[in-house]
């Protein structure tokens, strides 16, 4: 999300809250989301011209500049930002009432956010998948809105009500959340093909072959983090993305950490092999996440509870 813009205190806000268009509220939050309105266009389906249009009538109805847009860019101003966090809040209150009326008569309806950590659709043991079909068997009326983000910026999106659910790799818990186990993920060091040790024999490879090579880490997995220092890795790369690493060890010139479900295609085509698996491995716990004061929808209370029923770690 772009950096909160400082601008000059505007005109009075005289519109009634109950007069804004709700439409309007979405197309912003929207344009904050995809961080300008070249990539809004393709999500809200519109022409430029007429987001510009909308965004004007909104700062026109609340009396505030919402952004800066223009040659320079686009820019969240301060009171934009608290528009926006507004607008979430809002959302999500809706939302509650829309599955309160669904509830009263005994219907799973409504929206149901949930965020997914990268590279995770591989891998067997993940539930989402069955969860997601069990729901829908159970009720077609829950929408299904997917996120795929780091697990610092999960954890935050689940913490500040804007997911309903994630899905992270488990490493040192947020205060506010509460983290429920369900499977491990096992996780191997591997060489791309061209790199020193590609080809070497299993029975002269050692730890201090491992340690002195190039190693690329990924940022964001404390797991890999504590077994890289008690390793002592070559540190030479960093990557907040699996497929980041992924494409470093490709090219012959590092090692790394990846889940042994994700290095499998490349492994079996001949592009990857994991080095010493049965001495150096990471099991990273997969959990899934919840604001503990959270207020659980119908949808939501199903998910979880069909989820539990699924999960691989009791």
């Amino acid at each position: 999300m772009p950096s909160p813009h400082r601008e000059p205190a505007g005109p009075p806000f005289r519109a009634q809250v109950s007069d804004i268009d709700l439409r309007l509220l979405r197309v912003f939050r929207t344009v904050v989301d995809c961080r300008g309105f070249a990539a809004a266009e393709r999500e809200l389906n519109i022409g430029r011209s007429t987001i510009s249009t909308h965004m004007a009538d909104l700062e026109g109805r609340l009396g505030i500049r919402l952004c800066e847009r223009g040659p320079g860019g686009f820019a969240v101003t301060d009171r934009g930002q608290k528009v926006y966090e507004a607008i979430g809040r809002l959302m999500s209150a809706l939302e509650n009432f829309r599955s309160d009326v669904g509830a009263i008569h005994g219907l799973v309806v409504g929206e149901l956010t949930i965020g997914l950590i990268d590279n995770t659709l591989t891998d067997p043991n993940s539930p989402v998948r069955r969860v997601i079909s069990r729901v829908r068997a159970i009720s077609d009326q829950v929408h299904f809105n997917i996120q795929m983000l780091s697990p610092d910026a999960l954890e935050r999106a689940v913490a500040d009500g804007r997911l309903h659910v994630g899905i992270v790799a488990r490493a040192t818990d947020h205060p506010a959340l509460r983290y429920r186990p369900l499977y491990r993920e096992r996780n191997l060091i591997y060489c791309g093909r061209g790199h020193p040790l590609f080809d070497r024999p299993a029975r002269d490879l050692g730890l201090d072959d491992i340690t002195a090579a190039n190693f690329v880490s990924l940022g964001y997995k404390e797991a890999f983090q504590g077994l890289a220092r008690d390793l002592r890795f070559n540190g030479k790369a960093t990557s907040y993305n699996m497929e980041g690493v992924a494409m470093l060890i490709l090219t012959g010139d590092y090692i790394g950490f990846l889940p042994d479900h994700y290095a499998k295609a490349w492994e079996a085509r001949g592009l990857l092999r994991p080095l010493l698996p049965e001495t150096v491995d990471s099991m990273v716990e997969m959990a899934v996440v919840t604001r503990k004061d959270h207020r659980w929808t119908l949808a939501m209370r199903t998910f979880i509870d069909v989820l539990m029923e699924e999960r691989a770690i009791p």
